[in-house]
């Protein structure tokens, strides 16, 4: 699969697409899978991401492998091996690859399944509830690694690398495994690389499967500050700016940065930070004086040491006319979402669904507008997670934020 276009998939899902040997390797967008597949030889990942979903999953047959894969091509999704091989499953988000591993299974009828979340695992799966010998954990991200098939037990490595929010000492460094309740130690097997890249294997095998996340049993290994929230809002002709944190480890300030297109973003602002707080803590700032249309905005929280990280995106339109024009539903949306637009102030727009980081996901041409008749996009597809749609015609183009459950 390759060129500049966005790709797919096809086939019956009753016959799955079974390919001896499949390569990525587009110059720009993904190769979205629209049914599950099989790869029975080898997947190799140049550039450009793999995007699975639960329903349609790749699938690793026994003895298979994967090439390549960097932070340019991974896939974006589950993933399942089966067999008796140790695998390193190729998996990542938002820009970052970020592989878990297993060690060999003792029977070729077993399988397990494996996705990456860049998220904070302490909203679904309580950091307060933890091993005595836990200090702390990852509010960056988890993985979700499941035993789904058979009864092996295996050692379990996970990854980090620059976007995992502060690696400090690699023999603090925790494996730990959500079990239900409580975040259990699974202890320090040995590490590889540096505090910029590396793994960690946990000290044993493991029996039972859940979430996955880094943590640290002293308070090395920020991991870091613990931000809840971060929002931007709309007043009159200014734009609050609010976040919320509930710890901070030598946090040294925020930057406050803006963009019109996602992508290339400006800072506007700073803000100092606690340096070490356990409480929670409330910081507001204003943007007086925004883009007029769309605007993104995110913080980059700043440590004493240079190291950082970014928060979420968020959205702001300075109304303009078109944004009463326009009228999306369902959102957030599961499957399809219908976009109505006035055939009066439109002809021919394009439509284009964003990620958070600002790449073309899916776009949407030739359109006629109908007063009567939504335009409606498949979004089935797609991860959960936020998206953006923009809609452009004659050098004019909003932008909407949309979430898909």
């Amino acid at each position: 699969m390759n060129g500049t276009v966005a790709q797919s998939i096809e086939g019956d899902a009753a016959q799955l697409p079974d390919f001896f040997n499949l390569t990525i390797n587009k110059s720009s967008n993904h190769v979205t899978l629209n049914v599950p597949i099989l790869v029975t030889n080898n997947l190799t990942l140049t550039n450009g991401n793999l995007v699975s979903s639960g329903t349609n999953l790749i699938t690793m047959v026994d003895n298979s492998t994967v090439s390549s894969v960097s932070n340019s091509s991974y896939v974006s999704g589950p993933i399942r091996k089966e067999g008796n091989d140790a695998f390193t499953f190729p998996i990542g988000k938002s820009g970052y690859y970020r592989p878990i591993g297993i060690s060999a299974p003792s029977s070729t009828g077993d399988h397990f399944t494996a996705e990456f979340n860049m998220a904070d695992s302490d909203g679904s799966y309580s950091h307060a509830s933890k091993d005595g010998s836990l200090h702390h954990l990852s509010h960056c991200e988890y993985w979700i690694l499941n035993r789904t098939n058979g009864s092996s037990s295996v050692s379990v490595t996970m990854s980090w690398n620059t976007s995992s929010c502060g690696v400090t000492n690699l023999s603090d460094l925790r494996v730990a495994r959500w079990n239900g309740s409580m975040w259990k130690d699974h202890g320090n097997g040995g590490t590889t690389g540096n505090t910029s890249v590396g793994t960690i294997v946990s000290s044993g095998t493991i029996s039972s499967f859940s979430p996955f996340t880094l943590s640290s049993n002293t308070n090395e290994n920020p991991l870091p500050v613990h931000l809840v929230h971060f929002g931007a809002t709309p007043l009159n002709s200014d734009v609050v700016l609010e976040w919320t944190t509930v710890s901070e480890s030598n946090s040294d300030y925020f930057s406050i940065e803006s963009s019109t297109d996602a992508v290339n973003f400006k800072e506007i602002g700073r803000v100092s930070a606690a340096g070490n707080s356990n409480t929670t803590l409330n910081y507001r700032s204003v943007d007086s004086s925004p883009h007029a249309g769309v605007s993104y905005y995110r913080l980059r929280q700043v440590d004493f040491d240079g190291k950082f990280m970014f928060s979420n995106i968020e959205v702001v339109n300075m109304a303009t006319l078109w944004d009463s024009e326009v009228v999306m539903s369902p959102n957030p949306v599961i499957n399809t979402v219908d976009i109505r637009l006035d055939p009066d102030n439109f002809l021919n727009p394009i439509l284009e669904i964003h990620d958070m980081q600002g790449r073309l996901i899916m776009v949407k041409s030739d359109i006629t507008v109908d007063a009567q008749k939504p335009v409606r996009m498949d979004l089935s597809t797609l991860p959960h997670g936020l998206y953006f749609l923009q809609i452009s015609e004659n050098g004019k183009s909003i932008s909407k934020r949309l979430i898909k459950d």
